[in-house]
């Protein structure tokens, strides 16, 4: 009922001598600060960095309790604590704190091994969201070695989103290295073979290099190997496309439509390349 009076005989049993280290202590700390930090009142505007304080006493109390008395006690305030912390760090990046943010994500992944029956999962809260959600962090904050920590704990991971391969791709590009850029882009196209952001990043260097002739021979060397891969010959329609052969574009689009009526990203590409085919007659025309 009186939380204030709570967190100052916490705070004087932390400093006491026989309390200063006791387990029973930090998981009553971990406890009283994760109420302040849960509350929306005067203490906890006192206290702004109740969250992270309850979960380091949290940790502190793993560390000291070798006879396992307040393992039960100590893993449910830290299940309670992670989902606060996960929450505080959305709100943090928001609000444009991205250092704070940062580090309510890093201590959210320290408490995500402790989850060992699979509860946070139960309310959205995994290892591989809390690194996407990093990575987004650092890469607004232009941390670029934070930023490909993250993301490769993702592809590790088999993370399933190809967007992972093109942040990483970028990051590769700001730093000027364009080697591990391609390289990147190749191992994300390997897994999302039909996805079109990568695609266009690999053709966007490919064409800034002017070495298009290099993708077009891996292309056409992998249309050889598999005649019937839609995929194949839609990239190699837009590689066409983005050099100025709309001919060419329009026949692989057609054939890519061939073998699979039903592929949309082939009939919207040829959709668009006819439009513009019009476009310079319907200019002429419209002069006439």
């Amino acid at each position: 009922k009186d939380l204030r009076e709570c967190k100052r005989l916490i705070d004087e049993a932390k400093d006491h001598p026989k309390t200063a280290n006791s387990p029973k202590m930090w998981v009553y700390r971990g406890a009283v600060y994760f109420e302040i930090a849960r509350k929306v009142d005067d203490l906890n505007k006192e206290t702004p960095d109740a969250i992270k304080i309850a979960a380091e006493s949290l940790f502190n109390c793993k560390e000291t309790d070798v006879k396992k008395q307040w393992t039960d006690q100590c893993d449910f305030y830290l299940l309670n604590v992670a989902n606060v912390l996960f929450n505080a760090a959305v709100a943090e990046y928001q609000d444009g704190d991205i250092n704070k943010a940062l580090d309510y994500y890093a201590t959210t992944l320290k408490i995500i091994p402790y989850d060992v029956k699979g509860d946070l999962k139960t309310i959205n809260i995994t290892e591989d969201l809390v690194y996407q959600y990093s990575y987004y962090a650092a890469m607004k904050k232009g941390d670029n070695a934070l930023t490909k920590q993250y993301i490769n704990k993702l592809i590790e991971h088999n993370f399933n989103d190809p967007k992972i391969y093109s942040a990483l791709a970028k990051v590769y590009l700001d730093e000027k290295d364009t080697a591990n850029s391609l390289k990147t882009l190749a191992s994300g196209r390997e897994r999302f073979a039909s996805d079109q952001d990568l695609m266009n990043m690999e053709l966007d260097i490919y064409l800034k290099q002017g070495k298009t002739d290099i993708l077009l021979k891996k292309l056409e060397d992998a249309i050889a190997a598999d005649d019937q891969n839609k995929i194949y010959f839609f990239a190699r329609g837009a590689t066409y496309e983005r050099i100025n052969k709309p001919d060419l574009a329009e026949k692989d689009y057609a054939k890519a439509l061939e073998i699979d009526p039903d592929y949309y990203d082939a009939c919207f590409n040829l959709g668009v390349l006819q439009v513009n085919k019009a476009r310079p007659m319907i200019e002429a025309l419209q002069k006439t």
